[in-house]
């Protein structure tokens, strides 16, 4: 067995080495990405000089446990900083937990673009790594090193708590990578373990059956959309591209109404519950779990059909009413049917449907889901644009792009079979779940609380009654529902309602739920 004297010089090597690893993710990102800021702190670097000490004295097995987190970590907050161009924040670990599927065949298809992401924090980590194998037998250890380390690492959750609530802990773009993905991660298990509760008491909603609910006859569909931005469509904008060449046709149709909308959330989770339910407060927990307004509850009171068809897992079907539903299918009950046809596999059921003398049906669609060319891949004749493969975030918005295209051919299907399918009121409507980000403002995706996001189209065509939407710009999904609500003969009197007032809530309805209120007037 070496001395003492030699085996401490290992120990100081390593203890010199570690916060270089560190630190080294964050100067070696800069080289490829700009959306890297972090400088190099004088109170970041002294704590990881201490963490590095102790370290130093720890078992292999201890610091390869602990040295495998922060890789996990890291490479979660490099792939986010190189898709996003943004440090992800709680609610995204949150999202991510949560819809971890959908985010494994986004960053499949994004894997070709990231391949700079292992390599950013493999390489300083896998040489560390490497040296604490080759040092373990020659340096000096001590098993009480894990004492002083943990508490180290317990300063973090620590402050998350009480100096950020445990809730709103945002990354700081000039603060190093670790040290927010620690914050970040923390903030996430605290709001798991110990949920903030953000629940406001509200007065309760009154729901009353109109007096001719029994004379009336109407069939209502409502498409349910995902991530589509308004500003991608030539319906609304010039753009540059001609992707609504379908929908535009109707335009000078007095059947036809479209306006810009406010989504209610900006992730599917939360929006398409709120949308269905007619939740209009944040932090409603009670109105959210009593689902009292829920259309597909309150069709069936009226003795209307229900329907409900999505190209989306069943995942996404979270306190929608299912118990309400006479007819539901979605992606796993028809997985040849959805992986050939992708959306317009609506276009093979919906004609096949037995419907009664009124009808509520809700079609859930999963296009315009990342990755975006997937949407419409089962198809060459929706390869319509240019795609510049070169660049990733241009290969995203070429696609996105052909994604909407691709959407304007099926609503418009849509609209053409069901406004000739029934003899009495017929009415259509299309709302999105939320936004989507593609570059504008360097915002990319969802789930953030911006106003990119949550702005979103809405569409209508009625066919044998008055078409006229009567409803301020931009409608928002609290009145969607509340006029399909009276469609299905019900008022609904909410006794919280802020004249001009819109909520639109995070990717959280409990713990962590933020939300942005949004005054029409200031539009």
């Amino acid at each position: 067995m070496l001395p003492i004297k030699s085996r401490l010089k290992y120990n100081i090597i390593l203890a010199l080495l570690i916060p270089l690893a560190l630190i080294a993710p964050d100067f070696i990102a800069q080289v490829f990405n700009s959306a890297d800021a972090a400088i190099l702190s004088k109170k970041f670097l002294l704590g990881i000089i201490f963490f590095g000490l102790f370290l130093s004295f720890a078992d292999k097995i201890l610091a390869y446990f602990i040295l495998g987190f922060f890789i996990f970590l890291e490479l979660i907050q490099f792939g986010h900083l190189f898709y996003y161009d943004s440090l992800i924040t709680s609610a995204k670990y949150s999202l991510l937990f949560s819809e971890l599927d959908e985010v494994f065949v986004a960053a499949k298809e994004a894997s070709r673009y990231l391949l700079i992401v292992p390599f950013v924090v493999l390489a300083p980590y896998g040489i560390l790594i490497f040296l604490f194998s080759k040092f373990d037998s020659r340096k000096l250890k001590t098993k009480w090193a894990i004492l002083p380390l943990l508490c180290l690492l317990a300063i973090i959750p620590y402050r998350v708590n009480k100096i950020y609530n445990g809730v709103n802990y945002y990354p700081d773009p000039a603060d190093h990578s670790l040290r927010n993905s620690l914050y970040a991660f923390s903030n996430y298990i605290l709001n798991i373990t110990i949920p903030t509760n953000l629940e406001t008491k509200y007065k309760e909603y009154k729901i009353i059956p109109s007096e001719d609910w029994k004379n009336k006859k109407a069939n209502i569909v409502l498409i349910i959309g995902e991530s589509m931005n308004p500003m991608h469509m030539s319906l609304f904008t010039n753009y540059k591209y001609d992707t609504n060449p379908m929908l535009s046709t109707l335009k000078n149709d007095k059947n036809f109404t479209y306006m810009l909308g406010l989504s209610s959330g900006v992730n599917t989770l939360v929006s398409v519950q709120l949308l269905l339910n007619g939740i209009y407060e944040p932090n409603n927990h009670k109105a959210i779990e009593s689902i009292s307004g829920n259309l597909f509850k309150l069709a069936k009171e009226h003795k209307f059909k229900t329907f409900f068809i999505s190209a989306q897992s069943g995942a996404s079907m979270t306190n929608i009413g299912y118990e309400y539903i006479d007819y539901i299918i979605f992606r796993q009950k028809a997985p040849d049917l959805f992986n050939k046809y992708n959306d317009e596999a609506f276009l093979k059921i919906i004609p096949d449907l037995d419907y009664a003398e009124k009808n509520f049906i809700v079609l859930h669609q999963r296009n315009i889901h990342a990755p975006y060319e997937t949407n419409y891949s089962h198809d060459p004749k929706f390869s319509h644009f240019p795609v510049d493969a070169s660049s990733y975030k241009q290969f995203l918005v070429d696609t996105y792009d052909n994604a909407v295209r691709f959407n304007d051919s099926l609503l418009y299907k849509i609209f053409e079979f069901y406004k000739n399918k029934f003899d009495g009121p017929t009415y259509i409507f299309f709302t999105p779940d939320h936004g989507e980000g593609v570059g504008d403002n360097n915002i990319w995706g969802h789930a953030f609380l911006n106003e990119q996001i949550y702005t979103i189209p809405f569409l209508s065509y009625i066919v044998n009654a008055d078409p006229k939407i009567n409803a301020k710009a931009p409608i928002c999904h609290y009145e969607i529902h509340d006029m399909i609500a009276k469609i299905l003969g019900f008022n609904i009197y909410n006794p919280n309602i802020k004249p001009d007032i819109c909520y639109i809530q995070s990717t959280n309805l409990y713990g962590i739920n933020e939300f942005v209120e949004f005054n029409k007037n200031q539009r």
